[in-house]
């Protein structure tokens, strides 16, 4: 697939022929960045799949065949789709290219390329906001697609998920003109307050802690300790370990949540092994998470001073060293 950069909506088959649902106008394109919010819009589509039938999305990684020609598959799918939906998280806009120009700037560029398809083909387009993205003024894209924010955006929040996926959902029926008989009165919410995290919905925030922005890492670790406590400590201690350094990254915040939450987690023989070897990670963000943790529970801090000192002297990092040195500071250390 290259350098290919979104997501689509409609089903195609081994030989390239559309495999449509009866209705074509029911069907949906997603358009993403892969590097912005790729799970959030695989998620997306595995339950707009559930929910209005099979072949209503279609997804470029399971759906362009081999041997395929996928611009045109794109081109074809968005003339056909009933309305466009558009994953927007905070690196939609500030995605760059090797040369460190906006993509969004490029002519090429396909997400660019199909909003300005879905804009001359007078399609509905509903952007969605992730991760606390939030919604683009006119001036901060290019004229051509300009339009995008004259439309209605709606939030996915992870912590609210199924919340607002039931609401989205609604939302797309009434937009597609599917019969009230035929969406589900609910996905298993009845609200914000009954909504539930889940192991996914903690790797898809955690996807912020990739970005090059500090302010897009604060606002991931932000909402990071506001689906902690939803988690399970066990679960939280298994993303301790994951090969995968972002979700390290937010499983030191979650940790430091549940010890805040709890005298027994303080007392944990695992949550004690876990900080130590988040203390020793070789990537300094988790370093520098695990030493916050540590500032803010200052009690522990005697079980790593050892650790806590030689970072706070040697790190490569200045600021791990400094939080280190923090850490040792609260605890009188």
């Amino acid at each position: 697939m290259g350098a290919r950069d979104v997501v689509a909506g409609e089903q195609t088959t081994h030989s390239g022929v559309s495999s449509r649902p009866s209705d074509p106008s029911r069907g949906v394109f997603i358009s993403y960045r892969r590097d912005d919010a790729a799970s959030e819009a695989g998620r997306l589509a595995d339950a707009l799949r559930s929910h209005f039938g099979p072949d209503s999305v279609f997804l470029d990684t399971s759906d362009i065949q081999p041997g395929e020609r996928w611009p045109a598959t794109v081109r074809l799918a968005v003339e056909r789709a009933g309305v466009v939906v558009t994953v927007i998280g905070p690196e939609w806009i500030l995605a760059r290219d090797e040369f460190g120009r906006r993509r969004i700037d490029d002519d090429h560029d396909w997400v660019r390329q199909e909003i300005q398809l879905a804009l001359q083909g007078r399609k509905t387009i509903v952007p969605l906001l992730v991760r606390h993205a939030r919604m683009l003024p006119p001036h901060a894209l290019p004229s051509d697609i300009s339009a995008l924010s004259d439309f209605q955006a709606f939030a996915l929040r992870a912590d609210y998920w199924p919340h607002d996926l039931e609401y989205v959902q609604r939302e797309l029926a009434r937009i597609l003109g599917v019969p009230r008989s035929e969406v589900p009165a609910s996905i298993g919410a009845s609200g914000p307050e009954a909504s539930t995290v889940t192991g996914d919905d903690f790797r898809a925030v955690s996807l912020g802690f990739d970005s090059d922005r500090v302010g897009v890492r604060n606002t991931t670790a932000d909402e990071i300790r506001e689906i902690a406590a939803s988690l399970s400590l066990g679960e939280v201690l298994a993303f301790c370990r994951s090969k995968k350094r972002p979700e390290r990254i937010g499983a030191a915040v979650a940790l430091g949540v549940h010890l805040r939450s709890s005298n027994e987690t303080r007392r944990d023989r695992r949550v004690l092994s876990a900080l130590g070897e988040l203390l020793a990670d070789r990537s300094s963000l988790v370093r520098y998470r695990a030493a916050e943790v540590l500032r803010s529970s200052p009690a522990l801090v005697s079980n790593f001073e050892d650790e806590l000192r030689r970072l706070a002297r040697r790190d490569e990092n200045p600021q791990v060293r400094a939080m280190a040195g923090r850490a040792l500071t609260a605890a009188g250390a």
